[in-house]
């Protein structure tokens, strides 16, 4: 028929447990009768394809709100039974658990679809009994009598971002929507990579774009969060579809994460340095190149001829920049901010399902790491970081929590370049036994390696990125940082200095004796981890500065610079004047 028994536990990852047969509550464990159950991760069931989900598992909600929910396609609703109790025994706060869910993009109700909006502020709300309805999932916008409104006072905006993908604007994302959610009414537009960026296919991305466009103009303000690529495969492409967005738009905000190249300098003196048909015809494609670009900026720019548009950047040399090419427009700036106060110190509770000590290498204890992060490419110089062990006393070892971008990939592929250098200068090195290639964790298991490192490297190359979310994620967790006198180092230094030593670009013995003369943490275990702790960085900016920036720019009151008022807890942090 239709029901269908599976004679399994559930929770974020496969494992086993013993239960008792009197005790329903499983995640006690069991003493005298009991049998072994096994443990599946819901994401297991996927295939069955459900829209619908009901969960009453007696504690283990936690587990199951860290699970990646994008697998299940089809999925709208979820009705949950939340057991503070059990989930406090086990010193989690359960309302991290929502928290969890709702950077995935679900909206929170009391009891019922209809019922009271989840507020994290308010501690005396009833949340035993709970609807979640999935507004960020990768469908078109739904129409405007379907959308979740959380206060009839507050600013309908679209949030138009990567969602629930491994990528670092996704993970900003869920992040930015979590701290703004108790002032505006976000609902997240996904942009998604597969679809916009296919090769095989490119009606598809148009037609998606032309899916959600007209949903736009029922938002009284369109956050796009702007890295051209993720919009298409040629600028040309990327152009029109962003133009199909500005025409359903009103209110606009544009966060460059880049700005792509507009100047036209350079390109011929380059070309006249070596004159042949194949400079002329990379002329050519360049100077087109930068004729789209440009266009595509003053479509911004002329948006502003009938609604305000706000830019906000990530470096003040960027914001510079785009007041000089972006007239008309408001621009904000503000450093890559992610975790809350309470967050940060909540990190600890994710140690207790964090996938890590299951990829770690079992090492003696007086073994200290050295960590690098993000995807691998030329640009990161992650060769420097390897070439600084030769010069590191033998109980150093690099984890590197590092893989190929999944949006390089192409069939036919084999080592990307990059890696199989990376991989002979370990060979080459005898390194073999203290470099360990991790991969790609979670982001929780990523901010979770930061914290089991005693430094934390970024050796990246002048990359033209406006900024680094691993690098600022690193400092928002005090960690011992060492980075390169790089463009955007020397841009973030600007809003949070004395967080982090330089090193020069490629200096690898300059980066290894200031790992040996840099402070030395203290560890503690955790669960199966050892975490190294430091002192706390005296930060000048904060994810109230982002905040700020974001209500300015879409003109709700809510106190002023430097002391927003009614901080609910996901935002809420002591700032440093």
């Amino acid at each position: 028929g239709n029901i269908q028994v599976h004679m399994v536990g559930i929770a974020d990852r496969e494992s086993t447990l013993s239960i008792a047969s009197t005790d329903a509550r499983i995640l006690h464990g069991a003493d005298g009768n009991k049998f072994e159950v096994p443990i599946r991760p819901i994401t297991s069931f996927s295939g069955l394809n459900p829209s619908f989900m009901k969960i009453d598992i007696e504690g283990a909600e936690h587990e199951v709100s860290l699970t990646d929910f994008k697998p299940f396609k089809s999925l709208r609703s979820i009705y949950l039974e939340l057991h503070e109790p059990f989930i406090r025994e086990r010193g989690i706060d359960p309302r991290a658990c929502l928290e969890n869910f709702m950077r995935q993009g679900f909206e929170i109700r009391l009891n019922e679809p209809d019922g009271e909006i989840y507020d994290p502020k308010q501690r005396d709300q009833n949340i035993a009994h709970l609807y979640l309805s999935r507004t960020g999932a990768e469908q078109p916008v739904a129409p405007r009598r379907e959308l979740v409104v959380k206060n009839k006072a507050s600013k309908k905006v679209a949030l138009l971002s990567t969602w629930n993908e491994r990528c670092g604007i996704a993970h900003y994302s869920s992040f930015l929507k979590l701290a703004l959610d108790p002032y505006l009414d976000i609902t997240v537009v996904p942009l998604p990579r597969e679809t916009l960026r296919d090769e095989k296919d490119r009606k598809k991305g148009d037609e998606y774009i032309a899916t959600i466009a007209p949903a736009l103009r029922d938002f009284d303000v369109v956050c796009v969060q702007l890295e051209p690529s993720l919009f298409g495969l040629t600028p040309a492409e990327i152009r029109r579809r962003l133009q199909t967005v500005l025409k359903n738009s009103k209110e606009l905000i544009v966060t460059f994460h880049s700005i792509p190249p507009h100047e036209y300098r350079g390109l011929f003196k380059e070309t006249a340095r070596n004159l042949s048909v194949r400079a002329l015809v990379r002329l050519a494609r360049h100077a087109l190149s930068v004729f789209t670009w440009r266009g595509m900026l003053d479509d911004i720019a002329g948006h502003t001829r009938k609604h305000k548009v706000s830019a906000i950047a990530h470096s003040k040399a960027d914001a510079q920049i785009l007041k000089r090419i972006l007239p008309g427009v408001e621009v904000r700036d503000n450093p890559l901010s992610y975790m809350s106060e309470s967050y940060i110190e909540s990190m600890d509770e994710k140690v207790h399902t964090s996938n890590l000590p299951s990829v770690l290498p079992n090492l003696p204890s007086n073994v200290r790491f050295v960590g690098v992060f993000g995807f691998i490419g030329p640009q990161k110089g992650f060769d420097t970081a390897i070439l600084a062990l030769k010069h590191l006393p033998e109980n150093y070892h690099l984890l590197m929590f590092s893989g190929v971008h999944e949006a390089t990939l192409r069939v036919g592929d084999g080592v990307q370049p990059y890696l199989a250098q990376l991989i002979r200068l370990v060979e080459k090195h005898k390194l073999t036994k203290r470099v360990h290639f991790i991969g790609t964790v979670s982001d929780d298991d990523l901010l979770l390696a930061m914290k089991i490192c005693d430094a934390a490297v970024m050796p990246y190359l002048n990359t033209g990125q406006s900024a680094s979310g691993p690098a600022n994620q690193a400092v928002e967790l005090s960690r011992v940082c060492y980075f390169t006198r790089s463009l955007q180092f020397l841009e973030m230094e600007k809003y949070l200095p004395n967080t982090f030593q330089y090193f020069d670009i490629g200096n690898y013995i300059e980066l290894a004796q200031k790992i040996l003369l840099g402070p030395k943490g203290r560890d503690r275990m955790v669960g199966r981890l050892r975490i190294v702790d430091f002192p706390r960085l005296d930060r000048k900016h904060d994810i109230n500065d982002t905040v700020q920036n974001y209500l300015d720019a879409a003109g709700v009151k809510a106190g002023h610079r430097g002391e927003i008022v009614q901080l609910p807890a996901s935002v809420e942090s002591a700032r440093n004047a």
